[in-house]
């Protein structure tokens, strides 16, 4: 039986654990393939939580050994992990499913169809989890539970098929939960039996899924046909291998066009070692000059030579308090200090010495422009985008900036103008971060007037994802959207 004297300080509602660094790097070194960068993302959140979470129940909860086991078994976790979120866990009788989410808002629990409508996968409970990876802490949150009741009466997204339970729903301390175990009051949930599935169509269905794509393709059949191939571990299993042989990257075309999604990814590390993914051009052949605010102006020096306005530049890095002029000062370098050593020079000790976010993006784009193989130094390329079916929309460029950073890591500054730099964005074009699974983790809209015209010359985004975490950038326009892949 579970004891709820031996769980957490019960003082502590919700359950907070840190990840153990052998565990990140014991997960990343895992030698299992996956059929895309998505599906593999989604692997390592799991299997981090899987992990640590086993240790922890291990740890206190008073059961015989190796009685808290994934289920169905280890070997078919990447069959399902390849397809869909959620990890299950049998603790004694109990099974319990883990959702795992790194986004930064928790405002619901938001549980695929297939850990509660197939009769074999559903759960007496589900449990929340936040995964953080971006910090250099990495951790995990339990911050709540629910039943399958509760969860199979929350709303329904037929879209993207998950319930969904807001947060007041849940339950957050973990005790509540050990204690209804130990009173015998956990029920297992009544699923209705799914319709059956023919051989015949089963193979058809891994045929059909089993064809490269950059996500899962659990939306793409009707869910009865999804839930029922799921269910059969031999079926799953084939889908699962067929999408391994058959995982390949198509190539993008030029500009991007609006669809669904461009599956090539995008290795923003490659940038930093000079090697530019195919397409992607200096910002400067395709408008002009990016600015890092509205009101950023350029230093106005005396001095009629280039080798004077450089001098003066770097005298107001030097000595000025002012950090908006540093910045004026530093992209001034930028503009005209090629083949300048003092220029270089003066840009890296601005990098090391302030701690203002704004100057050191000014300062790293600059050097980078002066000095591509510096190790601090920051790159930005851009490309144009086609919003196909959008009548009256200027061409949009998107620009992606990097800034390198410790421990592996990268800032990363998103940014959309339009070509024409007298017009301004169109009203309502949007700009969003999304996790590798889908998730929205920020966004940007572009304003209109009271005329219901154009407000804003640009949009931004600014972020610094995980080392090696994918994301991916989408930019919106009514009915039409772009999504770009990328990797850290």
């Amino acid at each position: 039986m579970l004891n709820p004297s031996q769980t957490i300080n019960t003082a502590l509602n919700q359950l907070y654990l840190e990840l153990p660094q052998q565990h990140l790097k014991d997960v990343n070194q895992l030698s299992v393939t996956y059929s895309s960068d998505v599906a593999c993302r989604n692997a390592y959140m799991n299997n981090l939580c899987l992990q640590t979470l086993t240790e922890w129940l291990n740890s206190e909860l008073d059961l015989p050994p190796e009685t808290i086991t994934a289920w169905p078994n280890q070997a078919a976790l990447p069959s399902i992990w390849d397809v869909v979120n959620g990890t299950a866990l049998q603790v004694g009788q109990t099974r319990i499913v883990l959702i795992p989410s790194e986004a930064n808002t928790l405002d619901e629990l938001c549980v695929p169809f297939e850990w509660v409508d197939i009769p074999t996968w559903a759960a007496p409970y589900y449990l929340a989890v936040q995964v953080n990876l971006e910090d250099d802490t990495e951790w995990l949150r339990v911050w709540g539970f629910a039943t399958h009741q509760q969860v199979k009466a929350g709303e329904q997204d037929p879209v993207r098929r998950v319930y969904s339970l807001p947060r007041q729903n849940l339950t957050e301390s973990l005790n509540v939960l050990w204690v209804a175990q130990d009173l015998g009051l956990t029920t297992l949930p009544e699923v209705t039996a799914l319709p059956p599935l023919s051989p015949d169509r089963a193979e058809q269905l891994i045929t059909q899924l089993g064809q490269p794509t950059p996500y899962s393709p659990r939306l793409e059949v009707p869910f009865a046909d999804w839930a029922a191939l799921l269910e059969h571990d031999d079926w799953r299993q084939q889908l699962y291998e067929q999408r391994q042989q058959a995982a390949v990257l198509p190539v993008l075309s030029t500009p991007l066009s609006a669809q669904p999604t461009m599956p090539t990814i995008v290795n923003l590390q490659h940038w930093l070692r000079q090697t530019i993914a195919e397409h992607w051009q200096t910002v400067e052949l395709l408008l002009a000059p990016l600015e890092l605010s509205p009101a950023r102006g350029r230093v106005q020096a005396e001095e009629d030579t280039a080798q004077n306005a450089i001098a003066a530049a770097i005298r107001l890095l030097q000595t000025s308090p002012s950090e908006p002029i540093r910045r004026q000062a530093a992209g001034m370098l930028g503009e005209i200090g090629a083949g300048q050593p003092e220029a270089v020079a003066s840009l890296v000790e601005l990098l090391q010495q302030t701690e203002d976010e704004e100057t050191r993006w000014q300062a790293a784009l600059s050097l980078g422009k002066l000095d591509p193989a510096h190790p601090l130094a920051g790159v930005r390329k851009a490309r144009i985008l086609d919003l196909d079916g959008q009548p009256d929309v200027p061409m949009i460029v998107l620009s992606v900036a990097i800034l390198p950073k410790s421990n592996d890591r990268i800032g990363v500054w998103l940014q959309l103008q339009p070509v024409d730099q007298r017009v301004k964005l169109p009203p309502h074009l949007q700009l969003s971060v999304l996790s590798a699974s889908g998730e929205t983790r920020l966004a940007t809209e572009a304003r209109q007037d009271e005329q219901g015209q154009g407000q804003d010359q640009a949009i931004e985004l600014r972020f610094s994802p995980p080392a090696a975490a994918h994301f991916q950038v989408r930019v919106t326009l009514g009915s039409t959207s772009i999504t770009a892949d990328f990797a850290a």
